[in-house]
């Protein structure tokens, strides 16, 4: 039986780790957007730039996520079987890449609409932000395997022997 590789295994750990990340900001901004502030007595959730703003990093969130689960499947069928494709590694990889772009822009735009509250050290939204950037900044020392991915989902091989 195959098992997933070190890297492979790796990049689908971060890509849900970082959906996780990206999913309690937007949980944090929607309970935020409740209260009511004293100074227009209006809640931030009445903005109609608020709403879109919360609602776009929603579905971009929902989407990775699901996106993750299919490939995690696909590589669990796989691995049962004994026979883990390179084009499922190469998909783990591609997630990981994904997920990440997606959070860093979420979390981004969040953050960016949001109250001053979200400025203080120790906010949902600052702790994320700060994660979510700390996160990127690893992963690029694998930017050789997300170059690779996009290599073997067009029928090619991969450059490094690790992938």
């Amino acid at each position: 039986m195959d098992c997933v590789p070190p890297f492979s295994l790796t990049s689908m750990l971060l890509a849900a780790i970082v959906a996780g990340i990206a999913w309690s900001a937007v949980d944090a901004a929607v309970e935020q957007a409740g209260r009511v502030w004293m100074a227009s007595g209006t809640s931030w959730a009445e903005w109609p730039m608020v709403q879109n703003t919360v609602a776009a990093p929603n579905i971009a969130t929902e989407t990775t996520r699901a996106g993750l689960s299919d490939v995690a499947e696909e590589c669990w069928r796989e691995v049962e079987c004994g026979a883990l494709q390179q084009r499922t590694h190469a998909r783990l990889h591609a997630i990981a890449d994904h997920a990440l772009r997606i959070g860093r822009q979420v979390v981004s735009d969040l953050f960016t609409v949001g109250s001053v509250d979200g400025l203080r050290t120790g906010h949902e939204l600052e702790e994320a932000l700060r994660d979510l950037h700390g996160m990127s900044v690893q992963r690029e020392r694998y930017r050789n395997f997300q170059l690779d991915a996009g290599q073997v989902l067009l029928a090619g091989e991969p450059r490094d022997p690790r992938f």
